[in-house]
């Protein structure tokens, strides 16, 4: 059965080196077998994803596009129209990678990584950041003094190892604290190998799957056992209704 597309995020300033790093990241991640999907939440009008490479192609238009390039599939967000990730993850083509690399800061529940220049800059910090990447010696001591994992271009292949290993399936984004913690808390425990996706009480519970135009709509538990119970109080009324088995509703507007 196919594992659901991994995330991880790397943001920080502009000219820190972002998007050089993830492209040759998601290189490495292809070469060992893996489909991978690039993110970029930009607000300029062009983006173009290697410079010495025309052939790559451009990202233009607005919202989202999709092209072949060196990576499986990338794409183009603009800040400006704010697109949501769960709309992104409901594109067949995204779904269908084994990881979406996500550059750009957002609050939707992934690992990331803070790209530095100067101590100055930790503020940036946020609950689901678990490493650094800086050129500065100094940046790399206090981010380790901070307990986050600290790398640099010397360390690239400990960064790809720990991002194979540490990209998680998307959560629910809830926020519903039922496991304890706030998604992005649960995000960073889970990269960081201290809890799994079945502590998540919205997934682990999950009995009824509810879709619209593609994207899984997370529900808490009571409003589960309501649509379910509604559903099949309905169909326990049909001939042929047998009382096992899955049961799969649709409706077309």
């Amino acid at each position: 059965m196919k594992t659901m597309v991994r995330l991880f995020t790397f943001f920080g300033n502009s000219n820190t080196g972002k998007t050089a790093v993830i492209v040759e990241l998601a290189k490495k991640l292809q070469e060992k077998g893996y489909k991978v999907s690039y993110l970029k939440n930009t607000d300029r009008d062009h983006f173009d994803l290697d410079p010495k490479d025309k052939d790559t192609g451009r990202l233009n238009e607005s919202r989202v596009v999709l092209g072949r390039a060196n990576l499986e599939f990338f794409m183009r967000m603009r800040t400006k129209e704010r697109l949501k990730i769960e709309d992104i993850l409901s594109i067949p083509m995204v779904r269908s990678c084994d990881f979406l690399l996500i550059e750009g800061n957002h609050d939707f529940p992934t690992p990331k990584i803070l790209f530095l220049r100067e101590c100055g800059e930790f503020s940036r910090l946020d609950d689901m950041t678990v490493g650094v990447f800086s050129r500065n010696e100094k940046v790399r001591s206090m981010a380790e003094k901070k307990g986050l994992i600290a790398f640099d271009e010397e360390r690239m292949d400990d960064m790809i190892e720990f991002v194979e290993r540490s990209s998680i399936p998307p959560l629910p984004n809830m926020n519903c604290k039922l496991c304890g913690y706030s998604c992005g808390e649960m995000a960073k425990l889970m990269a960081l190998g201290r809890k799994r996706m079945e502590d998540c009480k919205i997934l682990s519970s999950r009995k009824v799957d509810v879709r619209i135009n593609g994207r899984r709509m997370n529900l808490v538990p009571f409003l589960e056992d309501i649509l379910r119970d509604v559903i099949l109080g309905v169909l326990r009324n049909l001939k042929g209704y047998e009382g096992r088995g899955d049961v799969e509703v649709r409706i077309r507007r």
